[in-house]
Order: structure tokens, then sequence, then C-alpha cells
């Protein structure tokens, strides 16, 4: 299996680090972006996209769900699994980011070993799905 590729977003430099280090760590490759901007425009032009992305909810340039409603426009990205990794645990701002297309909402602060296995659950329910066969059109069954 090759080595999952995780895309960090987040404009505070401490969080991407401590993220990179103990991503780094759990053997993942990391690209970090301290910009939306950057990662949308970064996403647009990579031929080596990310297996799952992480990103914060408060941002300066635009906020989370904004960016993840972006991201998911972009086709080679769009089935790609979102974290959204924030200090809001205000219900509207979860709503909000799950409508935006948000795998998973998790409250910092939040353990390295907690964030590392909530990461490997998701590519391994991705890669589960990947080895689905594809779905048959309900209505030819009708």
């Amino acid at each position: 299996m090759k080595q999952a590729h995780i895309l960090v977003v987040d404009d505070m430099k401490t969080s991407t680090t401590v993220m990179d280090i103990a991503l780094t760590r759990a053997k993942f490759r990391v690209t970090v972006k301290n910009s939306p901007i950057m990662a949308l425009s970064w996403l647009r032009l990579t031929e080596d996209p990310p297996d799952l992305i992480i990103t914060d909810l408060n941002m300066p340039e635009m906020n989370g769900a904004t960016f993840v409603r972006r991201l998911k426009q972009i086709p080679q990205i769009a089935h790609t699994p979102v974290v959204m990794l924030t200090a809001h645990s205000r219900q509207d701002l979860v709503v909000d980011s799950l409508d935006a297309g948000v795998d998973a909402y998790l409250i910092k602060p939040i353990s390295n070993h907690d964030l590392i296995e909530r990461v490997k659950t998701m590519l391994q329910a991705r890669e589960m799905e990947r080895l689905l066969p594809p779905e048959e059109d309900e209505d030819q069954f009708i």
C-alpha cells in the first residue's frame, strides 16, 4: 500500500507544524498550506493530489466551509475526504461545515493519537469504497 498523502490547511503555523510532525511520524506524506487560496491553487494544478484533507474553520482569507465548497468543485478532488479541525463547537458551524462536504468535524484540542486514528479510519473507509464494485443504476430494477 502506498504512503497516504495528507494536505493540511491552516493559517496558524504552529498548528500546521504540530500536525506535520505528528502525521509524518505516523508515516504519512504531508503537504502544508497556510492559506486556503494557496491550497485551492495547488489542488487545481497538482499531479499528486492528497488522499485526505485536514482544514481549519477560522481562516482570514475564507472560512473552512467555503474552502471545502470550492475544493469540492475540483473534479479530481471532489471525492477526497475532508476533516474540519477547529475550536468551534457551535451547532450552526457544524451543520454548515457538513453541508459544505466535510466528512468529519473534530473539536480542538484533540490529541495527536486521536487525530491520527481518525485519519487512518477515514483512509481505510475510502480504500474500501474504491474496492467495491460500481453501484448499479437503481432505475433498471423498477
